[in-house]
């Protein structure tokens, strides 16, 4: 009896130790030791939590939305995890402050170690029609002690939530390490010019103001005389609503907003121009811009838009794209012509590759064919960012009338080698072009050895242009010639040519590479999309060319 007693009381004891909240969890931990997952090098680990980051983000519960931790739910996978994710400050300095719970600041903020901070405030998501106020939240996430360590603060407002809160005024606070600023209000539902639009002059400290280097501000904007608009800042963008004319600038203080910013390298501007520009006044870009953009909306200022840049002296050695939508009547035809001339006819260099898509005109001045690569086609400038591009659209979604196009005569043709366009082009011009429009306008043009177009059945006129000897050849050095399957602008799926068309266009482009042969033109490359041609059109060409598809 005494034996089995004391057998009862070890295994009582074993029982006890085995409960122990600490023995569980030093066992649980030594198990996880032998999972491969569990022992991920802390380097790769955090990687991970950073990528996760982007696409994983924390949210609160509102209404029937679910809370959840988002990304920081791999510190709760197990202890080595928690101890290499809560010890790296870096992952903790990007903070959804809107998508926390109070209850985290003071934890989230210990983990930081004291770095610069990003903040990020946005409403998409935090009010609805019965959400309680956020104004504690911003004062919470906006006040003196955060400020003074806040790099990079980011703040959208897509409900007016902010606006009910005078949120502005929390923007007063110091913030001597912000780097980067963007505010994003959003168009509101009011079409009626909006009483906070311009921030405070006073923003961040009036007496030392941040040396910003970003700064994006969408439908509010700074007093153009601010501070803020320093020499430090390289990256600047400025998108308004054209409904609100009021904040536009005077041409005088466009001009000495840039005189102010020596170190700009990208500009962007939509609808923020100064109205009615003295034909007398110039604007001088900053010699510093590698990028810049401009662009109106439908109901935006075109005429504006292209009246200031006409009159801005542009940096030579930077990309150009301008956008712009002509829908509103007293719509200026004679700007874009003008407007052609100063993009196109002031580049560092004759422009070596021309793009002819829907309403729009790219020109490219490096060397290289952007069209030739496998992955650009007549589709490139949707896939290569190249700094010495230049872009001009006009689009009319009201009007089937091209302002562009018309002028084509006006670019720089003579030292063009490659040239491509698009079906949505040939559709475009469909009632105007035809061979001799083709032999005409591109007369000049006598330097083209690539070309890349849409197998499309409006491609026959220039294919009859390129057949036709009976005076001098159509790009006589012509050497490659791209065949792009056409898909739908829409939908991107390709699009199936009729019987007839496709007939009509196999025997012109049979009878296009035998007249170019027959007249001992230089050996030609014919290479094809996959699908663009059937297999007994491929027998054919292979017939009297060199084929590659692709």
């Amino acid at each position: 009896m005494a034996g089995s007693a004391a057998r009862a009381a070890l295994l009582d004891q074993e029982l006890e130790t085995m409960q122990r909240l600490d023995i569980i969890t030093l066992a649980k931990q030594r198990r996880n030791m032998v999972i491969p997952a569990c022992r991920l090098p802390a380097e790769l680990l955090t990687r991970i939590a950073s990528f996760a980051q982007l696409d994983w983000a924390p949210s609160r519960k509102r209404g029937n939305r679910v809370s959840t931790l988002g990304w920081i739910g791999m510190s709760h996978v197990c202890s080595s995890w928690r101890m290499v994710l809560v010890s790296t400050p870096s992952l903790w300095c990007s903070i959804p402050c809107l998508e926390l719970s109070p209850r985290c600041m003071p934890d989230v903020l210990a983990r930081t170690r004291h770095l610069g901070l990003t903040l990020t405030l946005t409403t998409n998501t935090f009010a609805d029609a019965t959400g309680p106020s956020c104004a504690p939240a911003l004062r919470l996430w906006m006040g003196l002690p955060i400020s003074r360590r806040t790099r990079h603060l980011l703040i959208k407002d897509g409900t007016e939530t902010f606006r009910a809160n005078s949120w502005s005024t929390l923007l007063l606070h110091s913030m001597p390490m912000l780097e980067s600023l963007s505010i994003n209000l959003g168009q509101g539902s009011s079409a009626h010019a909006r009483d906070d639009l311009v921030l405070p002059g006073d923003m961040f400290g009036s007496i030392s103001p941040p040396r910003l280097s970003s700064i994006k501000l969408s439908n509010c904007s700074l007093p153009w005389g601010s501070g803020l608009y320093s020499a430090s800042v390289t990256y600047l963008s400025l998108i308004m609503d054209p409904r609100n004319t009021a904040t536009s600038p005077t041409f005088a203080q466009f001009g000495e907003l840039f005189a102010r910013l020596t170190s700009l390298t990208f500009l962007l501007l939509h609808d923020v121009f100064p109205t009615s520009p003295n034909p007398a006044h110039l604007v001088r870009l900053p010699a510093t811009l590698k990028s810049v953009r401009l662009g109106s909306s439908a109901n935006g200022t075109p005429n504006d838009c292209l009246g200031t840049f006409i009159r801005s002296e542009l940096p030579i050695q930077a990309s150009y794209s301008i956008s712009i939508a002509k829908n509103r009547p007293g719509f200026d035809n004679d700007l874009v012509s003008r407007s052609i001339t100063h993009l196109f006819h002031s580049p560092p260099e004759p422009p070596v590759e021309l793009f002819l898509h829907y309403r729009s005109f790219v020109v490219n001045f490096n060397p290289r064919w952007n069209a030739s690569s496998m992955r650009g086609g007549t589709k490139w400038f949707q896939k290569f960012v190249d700094q010495r591009q230049r872009y001009l659209k006009v689009s009319d979604n009201q009007s089937h009338d091209d302002a562009l196009f018309p002028n084509l005569h006006r670019m720089r043709l003579e030292s063009l080698k490659y040239l491509n366009v698009t079906g949505e082009t040939m559709s475009l011009m469909n009632s105007t072009q035809n061979p001799e429009w083709w032999k005409s306008t591109f007369t000049s043009a006598r330097h083209i050895v690539g070309l890349a177009v849409d197998y499309v059945p409006e491609l026959i006129h220039l294919l009859c242009a390129l057949a036709d000897d009976s005076s001098s050849l159509l790009f006589p050095l012509l050497k490659t010639v791209i065949l792009c399957r056409y898909a739908d602008g829409q939908t991107g799926n390709p699009v199936t040519l009729a019987e007839y068309d496709a007939a009509q266009l196999q025997v012109s482009l049979i009878d296009f590479l035998h007249v170019r042969k027959q007249n001992g033109a230089l050996t030609l490359e014919l290479r094809v999309e996959e699908g663009a041609l059937g297999p007994e059109e491929l027998r054919r060409v292979e017939e009297v060319v060199n084929v590659v598809v692709f």
